[in-house]
């Protein structure tokens, strides 16, 4: 969704400020959430596969959300920061790049937005119906979620391998666009239809479905804090009924009561992060792109450069959400952090282990025999 509009913002209106400003953010701002979104997110990947961490959904889910992540900063941002420092357009190399690279891009923003849908609605379903979990929330259906995903998603974007070609502008542009050749439905839509399918499947559904899916786990969560904060207070006032309560066993009951609803809850709470970090960083983009075209055709000189610049920061917003998910899941899973933890030390243990190994071989070898 957004990877076309804007993108004659950057070759006019050169001689403003907000132009140099908006190079910059693509140079330097591109480089960094590439460098940290790769690392964050391949991280992810090797603890969220571990052995106590695999078996869960969500955790698999959350898997397939780090490779999307990859794919979303590799295909889409990097060749903004190729096109910035180099000069060098990846996407108007050939008509078969152009196709392509506009499919990835498509295909892989809907990848990890709807990825984040089915994880949230595996979780709503985990809070709100615990027992009907047990039949729907499995590895099984998960994978066949996925690859119904990917057939759909697939289907949805197919159009751009054969209905783009890249064209040149009356300003000297090369740019991928909609084949001037398309006529009758084929024309209406790509041109009509698909940006409002677009549109929805990267930012209404996606938005009303998570929406939906959080009101209803919070909602839960505070009713389960309620019931066991009830329960805790029946399980006080009996225990004074059999016995004589001390300052230390009203402590261990208040403890206990606080304890198990935040270690059901941690896994829920990422994930409630996770969705509000993408509504706050996508909701900018999606205002813009909706705005766009009205305000570049009618806007002046200036006017375009700050839609330029606007462009370039509504862009790293997106690619943010993209590139601190690892962050996001250390600051609010214990479980994520442990495993996390065991990972770096063991890969420290191993080599320390390699380090003592090559020291005695080098010792017996240096040993004069008798």
């Amino acid at each position: 969704m957004a990877s076309t509009a804007g993108e004659t913002n950057s070759t006019n209106s050169t001689n403003f400020v907000e132009t140099e400003i908006a190079e910059g953010i693509w140079k330097y701002c591109s480089f960094v959430l590439i460098g940290v979104g790769t690392v964050g997110n391949v991280l992810a990947i090797f603890v969220l596969l571990r052995k106590n961490m695999r078996s869960s959904t969500t955790m698999f889910y959350l898997t397939v959300l780090a490779f999307a992540d990859i794919v979303v900063l590799y295909t889409g941002l990097l060749r903004y920061w190729v096109k910035y420092v180099f000069e060098h357009d990846l996407r108007a190399v050939t008509t078969a790049s152009c196709r392509v690279h506009l499919f990835l891009v498509y295909f892989s923003l809907d990848a990890a937005v709807w990825t984040m849908v089915v994880v949230t609605i595996d979780r709503a379903i985990f809070v709100c119906w615990p027992f009907r979990a047990k039949t729907f929330c499995t590895l099984r259906n998960a994978r066949f979620v996925l690859a119904a995903l990917i057939v759909v998603l697939g289907l949805v974007n197919v159009h751009f391998l054969w209905m783009i070609d890249i064209i040149v502008t009356d300003t000297g542009v090369v740019d991928c666009e909609v084949q001037a050749t398309l006529t009758g439905r084929q024309y209406w839509y790509a041109k009509v239809f698909h940006p409002w399918l677009d549109f929805c499947m990267f930012s209404f559904l996606p938005f009303s479905l998570m929406l939906v899916c959080n009101c209803l786990i919070i909602r839960q969560m505070a009713l389960s804090r309620r019931r066991l904060a009830a329960h805790a207070k029946r399980q006080e006032e009996k225990a004074t009924n059999v016995e004589i309560p001390t300052a230390s066993n009203s402590r261990r009951i208040s403890r206990k009561s606080r304890r198990l609803p935040r270690y059901c809850s941690s896994v829920t709470v990422t994930l409630l992060t996770v969705n509000m970090v993408f509504l706050l960083s996508t909701s900018p983009i999606v205002v813009f792109l909706l705005g766009h075209d009205k305000w570049y055709d009618h806007g002046s000189a200036h006017a375009r450069a700050v839609l330029g610049l606007i462009w370039a920061i509504v862009n790293m917003l997106q690619y943010l959400n993209n590139a601190i998910h690892f962050f996001l899941y250390c600051l609010t899973g214990p479980k994520f952090r442990r495993e996390l933890v065991l990972l770096l030390r063991r890969k420290n243990k191993v080599d320390i282990i390699v380090e003592q190994s090559t020291t005695l071989e080098i010792y017996h070898t240096n040993t004069p025999g008798r």
